[in-house]
């Protein structure tokens, strides 16, 4: 969405050669990031919904060129995802990203994302290295609640009020300079 939002603000403006550079480099850096993905290629084709595997395509991939290491366990067919496609690709978009966030920061630098299917439901489980610091699990959720410096907050309320419309459970978890959400749909 971003670069699409760039790309028209170029076209708009007449910067077709501006354009063209931006798309050019997008697409190096894709080409860069499916070869960082190819060791995570048997646990993403598992996943028959073609946005949510880009998504975590995009989002293993920029983790991996931040120097993290990233461990995927998909291992039963994860389906299409139809009217509730939107929802998760938000809640997913901000727990990945949160997650990269806190792994950087961390001296194990590692993420591990899980989608197990349990009883008709899907459990998406995101878990990263954190600094050794407290994260209060009380407050986490609440708009304005951050743990990062020059954030808003606005993340993780977004996720907690999209579950409470679509009743979705969110839980989160620390233990051992490890964070941990679960995500059940």
């Amino acid at each position: 969405k971003n670069l699409l939002l760039s790309l028209s603000v170029l076209l708009t403006e007449n910067k077709v050669s501006a354009a063209q550079a931006a798309v050019n480099n997008f697409l190096k850096q894709s080409e860069q990031a499916n070869t960082h993905t190819r060791l995570h290629s048997q646990a993403l084709a598992q996943i028959s919904d073609d946005l949510v595997r880009s998504l975590l395509v995009a989002k293993t991939s920029n983790a991996l060129a931040k120097g993290l290491k990233v461990d995927l366990e998909i291992s039963e067919p994860v389906g299409y995802f139809g009217t509730q496609q939107a929802d998760i690709l938000r809640i997913l978009g901000i727990l990945f990203d949160n997650a990269i966030d806190g792994a950087t920061d961390s001296a194990q630098k590692q993420i591990r994302f899980a989608i197990l299917r349990n009883s008709g439901h899907y459990d998406f489980i995101i878990q990263n290295t954190v600094k050794p610091n407290h994260i209060d699990l009380e407050a986490i959720g609440q708009f304005g609640y951050t743990t990062k410096q020059q954030h808003s907050g606005l993340g993780l309320a977004t996720v907690h009020q999209i579950c409470d419309l679509n009743d979705y459970l969110i839980q989160f978890t620390t233990a051992a300079h490890r964070f941990t959400c679960t995500l059940t749909i």
